[in-house]
């Protein structure tokens, strides 16, 4: 099993690492084992990795990026009787995803459609929630304003989907 780890932040490319573990770990109660497909790189892992100028350091120790993604269950805890293993799912938000495997609790493991590409389901659950997110702000810094509103960005997934809504 290959996890992607950091133990300082820094830039990616100098304080990202690869490790290799003979065994992935075993889903407890509540819980699935989830072998990653897809894991997109979001903006905030990378805020992660790299922290933000002039902060401290809010941990130590190895940590694995990664909160999203796709993947296929591979086993589930005992207690577990929605999910089954060979489903292709959705999860979010799963802390270590830039693995070959997670272990998720199972009430953020998400069925993936049929139709729906393993690319499109890695973001299904944290796009809409950001554009939520963005169409609450917008609408609190224009209160009571009128007018067009400028959209810039449109080529990323949250740009697609704002321009779509509108």
């Amino acid at each position: 099993m290959r996890t992607v780890e950091y133990t300082r932040q820094g830039e990616a490319a100098q304080v990202l690492t690869l490790r290799e573990e003979a065994r992935p770990p075993t889903p407890g109660s509540g819980e699935v084992l989830v072998r990653m497909l897809v894991r997109p790189i979001h903006p905030g892992d990378l805020i992660g990795v790299e922290g933000l100028p002039g902060q401290p350091e809010q941990q130590s120790g190895a940590r694995t990026p990664g909160v999203e993604g796709t993947g296929v269950v591979k086993s589930v805890g005992a207690d577990i009787r929605t999910l089954r293993p060979g489903q292709r799912v959705a999860v979010f938000p799963a802390p270590g995803t830039w693995s070959d495997f997670v272990v998720v609790p199972a009430d953020l493991v998400v069925p993936v459609p049929d139709g729906v590409s393993d690319e499109t389901a890695a973001l299904m659950l944290v796009n809409p929630l950001t554009l939520c997110m963005l169409y609450r702000a917008m609408e609190k810094a224009l209160r009571g304003q009128t007018g067009p509103v400028l959209q810039t960005a449109a080529g990323s997934s949250i740009g697609r989907l704002v321009s779509w809504l509108g």
